[in-house]
């Protein structure tokens, strides 16, 4: 769907502003568009973002995806579904204190949970503390129920899993949403790793909505100068 070009793997500078490279800023544009087009014809407008293999990029890629839909003026929640190796509240420097996983196991109320205008029209539910039994929440009914109460006030969920190549737990889920964006790591993530992903997604009835590849080294031209400063994490 979209090239988007990275540095290193960790969080300084990941978040989209002012001071971003207007490469990378016209990349996640065109991500976004893409996606759009993608889930135009679905009735729900919730996806997930995750990659086969860790530090492939999809938590900068979803954070920032998010940003860009928020952008458009569309009220956007994203959502940090990883409760094994969290990182959205590293990334808007949150205190990860209350989140998803509180909610799922009957803690907390949905509205104590969400993080109003972390951005504006952009709220952020974090994962919460890391729970014992991650797949069985994510596959509940709880998590049911939770998904539909989100998408009546949202325009846009934003939804950051663990990859799917270690745990399958964004596949529980995968079959209540528009599908999933995956996302993948040049020279890094394999075409055999790919064709299991879509493997994986296929034999739970879920929908592949596109590819992200990320780090593509491209060469500097008259027009513009590519930036080394955007950094890249899990």
């Amino acid at each position: 769907m979209a090239k988007i070009r990275t540095a290193s793997d960790n969080y300084k500078n990941v978040i989209l502003s002012t001071k971003t490279d207007f490469t990378i800023v016209e990349s996640y544009k065109i991500l976004r568009t893409n996606l759009l087009f993608a889930i135009s014809t679905t009735k729900s407008k919730t996806f997930l973002v995750s990659s086969i293999e860790p530090y492939a990029g999809k938590t900068v890629t979803s954070s920032n995806l998010a940003i860009t839909l928020a952008q458009t003026g569309a009220k956007t929640l994203l959502l940090d579904a990883d409760m094994r190796k969290p990182s959205q509240h590293k990334i808007f420097k949150l205190k990860n204190n209350n989140g998803l996983s509180h909610v799922l196991s009957g803690l907390k109320h949905l509205d104590c949970v969400i993080k109003k205008e972390v951005l504006h029209n952009l709220d952020v539910i974090l994962s919460g503390y890391i729970p014992p039994n991650p797949s069985e929440l994510l596959g509940s009914k709880n998590m049911q129920t939770f998904l539909e109460l989100i998408e009546k006030a949202y325009d846009y969920v934003v939804i950051d899993t663990p990859p799917i190549g270690v745990t399958t737990d964004a596949l529980t889920i995968i079959d209540r949403t528009a599908g999933l964006l995956l996302v993948c790591r040049y020279k890094k993530t394999t075409y055999d790793m790919i064709g299991r992903a879509i493997e994986m997604t296929e034999n739970v009835n879920g929908t592949l909505l596109g590819v992200v590849i990320n780090d593509i080294s491209q060469k500097k031209n008259e027009a513009y100068k590519l930036s080394n400063k955007h950094n890249y994490g899990e």
